[in-house]
This record gives structure tokens, sequence and C-alpha cells, in this order.
């Protein structure tokens, strides 16, 4: 793979996959855009990633969940980079945890619909764009098996990412003739804070030691283990590159064998 000379933005690339995903391109030699709410998190991405690789981020600050947000990715695309983008990563922090499904206040569907669904999408229209004048364009979002087996206590995740999932289809089919591609990656159980986080509320949720609860997390999975954030942004840059060309509007699970649907 090779993504030299390419300009890619990655949303929520501060900590986690986002941030893996940026290492392994800027890696693979294309110039990054760090994009993430957390100031000090983006510059220590910067840091690490500058040490490890020959590619010093731009960084981005800005908050999914801000209506407006896309203008200001629109305005530090177009003055800084020239009005020119690549290739796009699309992932937001998940909202947290519910006990209760039927009980989730109606401000929290607000944001998270503002942060996992309509920011994105106004960000990957304004991507498009500019990808059609390019001929070439690569749009990848990070998704999560909720979207095909619902996962109780994470409902919001499951709804609206499933909305953000039917975008993605939508779109792939309309764009394709540019050289435009549409995909999104299904993650099972990959080793991340938020992993961890949620392991310990289903964990106390179930009245179980927490280490008891993941023996049982991880003999569901056929592999074994949890994923790594590193395995994910493999298929991530192999999507970004021109290798993926004729991959289009699907989702591709990286789960290791856990969804049992074919």
């Amino acid at each position: 793979m090779d993504l030299s000379n390419k300009k890619i933005a990655l949303l929520g690339s501060s900590t986690g996959i986002g941030f893996e995903c940026a290492l392994q391109a800027s890696l693979l030699g294309a110039e990054v855009l760090l994009v993430a709410r957390n100031q000090h998190n983006l510059q220590d991405a910067r840091h690490k990633i500058a040490k490890l690789s020959k590619c010093r981020p731009d960084i981005l600050q800005i908050d999914l969940c801000d209506p407006g947000s896309e203008e200001v990715f629109k305005q530090y695309i177009n003055s800084s980079w020239g009005g020119e983008l690549d290739c796009l990563l699309l992932n937001s922090g998940g909202p947290s945890f519910s006990a209760q499904d039927l009980d989730v206040r109606a401000a929290t569907w607000q944001n998270s619909f503002q942060s996992l669904f309509l920011s994105q999408i106004l960000i990957a229209e304004f991507a498009i764009n500019l990808m059609k004048a390019n001929n070439f364009g690569r749009i990848v979002s990070l998704s999560s098996s909720g979207i095909i087996e619902p996962q109780v206590g994470l409902i919001v995740s499951n709804s609206i990412r499933a909305a953000l999932a039917g975008w993605i289809k939508t779109i792939s089919m309309q764009v394709a003739t540019h050289n435009i591609t549409l995909n999104t990656v299904v993650l099972g159980r990959v080793q991340t804070n938020r992993l961890d986080t949620i392991e310990q509320n289903k964990a106390q949720q179930s009245n179980l030691p927490l280490e008891e609860f993941r023996a049982n997390s991880i003999s569901q999975i056929p592999c074994g283990r949890y994923g790594t954030a590193e395995e994910v942004a493999h298929l991530v840059c192999f999507l970004f590159s021109d290798l993926a060309a004729y991959i289009n509007g699907t989702s591709i699970r990286v789960d290791g064998g856990l969804i049992k649907q074919i």
C-alpha cells in the first residue's frame, strides 16, 4: 500500500482507533489532519506521530456535538489545505452506556444525533464536492457491530450509527462514477478505552467481577481474543488506497467472527 501525496482528514483521531489510523496513514506517506475536540490530546497525538513517522500532522480542534462544527472544518480545509482532500475518516466517540434504554433523555438523543450523524454527513458532503474535482476520493466510516446485532445498553449508538450506515450506502451508489468510494468498517470487540468503560458498566449491571465478565466476553469470539486498533487501521488504510478502487458501498467486519449473521 502507498498513500504518498494523499491528503487525509481523520475525525476522532487524537486517541484510540482514530489515532492508530492516522499513524498508519502517516507511515504510508500520507499528509494527515487530526481532528478531535480535546486540544491537549491532539497535540500529544501530533507529537507521537511526528516521532514515529516522517509526518508532522496538522491538527484541528472541533467538537462534533456543536452545530456548525462542519463550517470550521470547511474553513480549515479551504484555507490551510487549498481546498484539497483525498480521503476522510468518519469517526466519533460513542454515547455512554444506558442502564435503561427506555429512559434515554431527549438531550442525549439530540447531542448524539449531532455528533454521530449530522455533523459527519455535512463534513462528508463537503469532502465529496472537493473529491469530485479530482476524480478521486475515499470515505471510510468507523461503526459498531450494534448496527447488525443491536446491543442492550447501547440503544443510542445502535440507532444513530445504523442511520449513518444507511446514508453511506445510499451516497456510495451516486458518486462511484467519480472514482469516489464510501464504505463502513463494522467493529466488534476491539481493545480500546471505550470498550473498557462499556465492559465495566455491563459487569456491574450483571453483578459479575470484571475479569469474569471479560473472560465470558472473549469466549464468545471465535478468534479467542479482542482485536487491536492497529488491525483496524490496516483495513482503513487499504480502503483509502488505490488498491481498493472496486470496493464500494459495503460494510466490512473486523470482529474476529463474533457477529453470527452471514
